[in-house]
């Protein structure tokens, strides 16, 4: 394992590793997986939420991401390889 974050409300915990995964641990399952995201080619570097929004965004190799979180639902929003010469990601 790489990087553990909380989300800010401490609900959900993401997990992120070498096996190129995210891995989402809830609270209200008593700290259980419910959800493994496996979309990576890369070992995952980080990954950190929002603040006011229930996004976070993960960081894998040279590719960041922005996910959306939809209960137990994952979705990627936005990704960009951040060696290209456009490097924004919009979410």
């Amino acid at each position: 394992m790489n990087v553990v974050q909380f989300s800010p409300d401490s609900a959900v915990a993401l997990t992120g590793s070498d096996d190129r995964t995210i891995r989402a641990w809830r609270k209200d399952n008593d700290w259980n997986c419910v959800c493994t995201l496996t979309e990576f080619t890369a070992p995952l570097k980080s990954v950190i939420f929002s603040p006011v929004d229930p996004v976070f965004a993960s960081l894998a190799g040279n590719r960041a991401t922005v996910w959306t979180m939809h209960g137990n639902t994952y979705e990627a929003e936005n990704s960009v390889d951040i060696r290209s010469s456009e490097k924004q990601l919009k979410v």
